[in-house]
């Protein structure tokens, strides 16, 4: 409802491919917003050739299983705030990327909203 919108509308930034746990909900996802590729895992995902840059946009709990599932693609992450669910696990996960040379950038879409 909110990033993949601002993903499409982002100049310079072109989807190729979206990554559900299902497919059925990937494919969906993938038709809805003109997607060539489609997948159900996030490796899948990350070592897709026309993908340069991988978003993980789920909840804070799953962003380290996912990050963990893409760091042999070597993409930089973009990732919705927080990166961890505590700062032990956000501190391993910033050096995990370091130690790799992966470059990750944070979403912070909420500083852009009005109210706040």
């Amino acid at each position: 409802m909110s990033h993949l919108p601002a993903l499409v509308a982002t100049p310079g930034l072109r989807l190729t491919a979206v990554s559900t746990t299902r497919e059925e909900s990937a494919r969906r996802a993938a038709e809805r917003w003109a997607a060539p590729h489609h997948f159900t895992t996030a490796a899948d995902l990350a070592h897709c050739p026309d993908v340069d840059l991988i978003t993980v946009s789920v909840k804070a709990p799953l962003h380290r299983s996912l990050i963990e599932e893409v760091l042999d693609a070597g993409k930089p992450i973009l990732y919705e705030w927080p990166l961890g669910t505590s700062a032990a696990e956000s501190a391993h996960l910033a050096e995990t990327l370091e130690a790799r040379g992966i470059r990750a950038f944070v979403a912070l879409q909420a500083t852009a909203h009005p109210v706040l």
